[in-house]
């Protein structure tokens, strides 16, 4: 078997890579052998969890227009651009937004829109954090809301 290399704790060690199972491997360095898996896919829940993309869709879903263009959600939303778009991109990639990008006259113009999988997604968050809010609440009758 040939060797490749890892970069592990700021160097390049050799290992070999052995294991049969499908989607998985095993990587022996020295003596040490460590099982890898492959990446798994996001959970939907963790995406929509942060809090720059919970404002994000919250906001897009409440909006009255279909469209909303990039520097009116950055300014609304008091986001940097560079936060806004690393942000909207994991959001398109797991279909949440659409991004439509055109020019408005001689100036790029870029479109945010809810897309219904974003929708279904955020109102299924919504409604699980409402169980688990009940949940509480009805653990802890005697204390009011403030």
């Amino acid at each position: 078997m040939a060797l490749d290399w890892l970069y592990f704790h700021r160097q390049f060690l050799p290992f070999r890579r052995c294991g049969t199972r499908q989607g998985e491997s095993r990587v022996g360095i020295g003596i040490w052998s460590v099982r890898m898996t492959r990446a798994v896919p996001p959970d939907p829940e963790k995406i929509i969890h942060e809090r720059a993309r919970l404002r994000i869709l919250v906001y897009l879903a409440s909006s009255p227009e279909t469209e909303v263009g990039f520097p009116v959600l950055k300014q609304d939303l008091d986001m940097s651009a560079g936060n806004l778009s690393i942000q909207l991109k994991t959001l398109e990639e797991a279909g949440y937004i659409k991004l439509t990008k055109s020019f408005k006259g001689r100036k790029p113009y870029t479109g945010i829109r809810l897309s219904a999988q974003g929708e279904g997604a955020l109102n299924r968050y919504l409604d699980e954090m409402e169980s688990m809010l009940n949940a509480v609440r009805e653990k802890n009758p005697g204390q009011a809301k403030e």
